[in-house]
């Protein structure tokens, strides 16, 4: 089985995608942070199953991973400024912005990917096609495909990059350049995780264990740290930022090859895994829904609308929040696919 099929992997994406959208409206693990190590599982996943044949077709692989990522993400952009132009004009909602500007529909997507407030959660996607592309060249300019040699110097360069952003106000620029560095380091891991022997030792019950109880009496000694890897804002020790990175992708990895052994449970996180694009691309929008009916019905104040973050007593409807932001993108995508084929097949009858 190639990596790609494992279903470990999808079902590991689709715990991913869950801890996204669950830390886009509550958090209820305050003693492992979902912001200090779900974006680094999704680079680490990716570099699983990448496959170094790759290399000897690098514009074939371009292409591929630009109609993967990059297609889908410009589209949806495109949505999401019509989106935004609509709520501009009825709801009177951020009216400051220019939805069809240059800046809005290319420049911003490829720095930042914060251009409409709707569709802060799609960033990734681009970031991800340029450690993609970054990947591809990197024996090249190291001389060599040693992992040591490979992982040292991705290892250096993501700690700069850690550095530079806890120290310096970056540019739109230097904020997508600091994440791509980043993830090649994780992107880099996942590569050579898939290679060594001794991953099957560390993705164990006695591997996680010693990760988490570390991860905790860090947690209880002050030391926790939160990054939001999107704006390349980092708090604490940088070298922390790697421990709980990996510590808490191992953790989620573990947990999905022990659910690749069941059947019920792990279907429907492989459904989610399969539709990472869509979820996260549309996910704050359907928060922004569920929001538009439960204001009104809550009393709240109707302000609170500009906030896309902003989710009503989150503490205690989060799960009705998570299963929203999950399922609702899913839907929206197949009603779509099946709205296409039925005016095609509609297309193809007239014309017979």
């Amino acid at each position: 089985m190639t990596p790609a099929r494992d279903p470990a992997v999808s079902i590991a994406r689709g715990l991913g995608i869950i801890l996204v959208v669950l830390g886009h409206c509550f958090d209820p693990f305050s003693w492992y942070p979902i912001y200090s190590y779900h974006m680094a599982l999704f680079f680490l996943l990716a570099g699983y199953v990448f496959n170094p044949r790759h290399r000897e077709d690098p514009k074939r692989y371009v292409l591929a991973r630009a109609k993967r990522l990059l297609a889908p993400y410009f589209l949806y952009n495109l949505l999401f400024a019509g989106l935004t132009a609509l709520a501009a004009a009825t709801l009177g909602l951020w009216t400051d912005l220019a939805p069809f500007s240059l800046r809005a529909l290319v420049y911003e997507p490829l720095t930042t990917g914060h251009q409409f407030p709707l569709f802060n959660g799609g960033w990734f996607l681009v970031t991800l096609f340029f450690v993609q592309l970054a990947y591809l060249p990197l024996p090249r300019f190291l001389r060599g495909d040693g992992p040591a040699r490979e992982l040292a110097a991705t290892g250096l360069l993501a700690l700069v990059c850690v550095l530079v952003g806890k120290g310096f106000d970056l540019s739109l620029l230097g904020t997508q350049l600091g994440k791509v560095g980043f993830g090649l380091f994780f992107y880099a891991c996942g590569r050579r995780a898939r290679a060594w022997n001794g991953l099957s030792g560390l993705v164990s019950a006695r591997g996680v264990t010693a990760s988490v109880v570390s991860a905790v009496l860090l947690s209880c000694l002050g030391a926790k740290t939160i990054y939001n890897l999107s704006t390349m804002s980092f708090s604490g020790n940088p070298l922390l930022v790697f421990f709980t990175s990996l510590s808490g992708s191992l953790l989620v990895f573990w947990l999905a090859r022990q659910l690749a052994a069941t059947s019920r449970p792990a279907s429907l996180l492989v459904v989610l895994g399969d539709n990472t694009v869509p979820i996260m691309c549309l996910h704050l929008i359907f928060f922004f829904l569920l929001n538009c009916l439960l204001i009104p019905l809550t009393g709240t104040d109707p302000a609170m609308l500009d906030n896309t973050l902003f989710g009503v007593s989150a503490p205690r409807l989060y799960p009705l929040y998570v299963a929203t932001g999950l399922f609702g993108p899913i839907a929206a995508v197949r009603l779509a696919r099946a709205a296409v084929s039925a005016l095609d097949s509609r297309h193809k009858t007239a014309s017979r």
